[in-house]
């Protein structure tokens, strides 16, 4: 057998998951899979229709991306913004979808909920519609996403601003107020935001983002790191069969998040490249720990 082939190997797997659990930026990864994913779920408001500056489309998800990709490329947003749709019809059109996803939607963090204002068009219910907008939410955050819910813009079309209030009055837990955008000279036709109003959208979620999100998403997904190695304890389990009662598992001197997140080494071996020198031997003399060739 080649063994350091075999050792080569086993190294590099461990060098592949070495993207998992750390925060990406100061925002918690709670699904330690390297990403950070966002969706924009909602109806035309949310597509962004009517904003002018980027083709009459993008609205506060596209100025999300534009912002945070210059800060992390592993921070990316989902536009479900869907034109004309209620909050009922998002909510089957998720049950249904969910399970034929490839990724995408299942691999998300975070979702931002805004939907409401086209019920105005079929039942008028503000009842129905606040029941089906909590849904949608419910339903996401069964699937271990994180999600803030949002109210509705105080839209400028006098036929609808009744049953956007009543709405609006009726709709509790909202960490994103979209009602902010309240002023004629933020909407393009009483209904839709302009570039302006848009702009405005996006200060209201990325300050739910900072301040909701970061702050609250891992108590909600339950996590822990009971010996403080950087490693949540439900990851160290279920994925790298290290010790969570252990800051470092293999005894080596090196922590298992260090191996896992920083070095890329097997947090189960204390000398991964077997080359005569344990992990941390390595690392102290500036060696990689999972090449047996690389000597300083």
């Amino acid at each position: 057998m080649n063994y350091k082939l075999l050792i080569l190997t086993i190294s590099y797997s461990f060098a592949t998951l070495a993207h998992a659990c750390p925060s990406i930026g100061s925002y918690p990864d709670i699904n330690c899979d390297g990403q950070l994913k966002v969706l924009a779920i909602g109806d035309s408001i949310t597509y962004g229709l009517k904003d002018q500056k980027n083709d009459g489309k993008g609205g506060y998800p596209l100025r999300f991306q534009t912002y945070y990709y210059k800060k992390s490329a592993r921070i990316n947003i989902i536009n479900y913004g869907i034109p004309g749709i209620t909050c009922e019809g998002l909510y089957e059109r998720l049950r249904r979808q969910w399970n034929l996803e490839n990724g995408g939607l299942r691999d998300a963090d975070y979702a931002i909920v805004a939907c409401g204002v086209n019920a105005y068009f079929t039942h008028r219910d503000p009842d129905k519609t606040v029941d089906s907008a909590r849904d949608v939410a419910r339903f996401l955050r069964s699937q271990g996403i994180y999600v803030s819910l949002a109210n509705l813009p105080s839209i400028q079309r006098s036929s609808q601003r009744e049953y956007v209030d009543q709405v609006n009055a009726r709709l509790d837990g909202v960490t994103v107020r979209f009602d902010k955008i309240a002023s004629s000279k933020e909407y393009s036709d009483g209904l839709h935001p302009n570039s302006k109003g848009y702009d405005k959208l996006f200060k209201v979620v990325q300050d739910a983002f900072r301040n909701d999100y970061r702050r609250n998403a891992v108590a909600f997904a339950g996590l822990t790191d009971l010996d403080r190695d950087g490693v949540y304890d439900q990851f160290e389990t279920s994925r790298f069969n290290t010790n969570p009662a252990l800051n470092d598992t293999d005894g080596d001197g090196l922590g298992d998040s260090r191996e896992l997140f920083k070095y890329g080494s097997n947090p189960l071996v204390a000398d991964t490249d077997g080359d005569g020198l344990t992990d941390a031997q390595e690392t102290a003399h500036v060696n990689s720990p999972v090449d047996p060739f690389a000597l300083n």
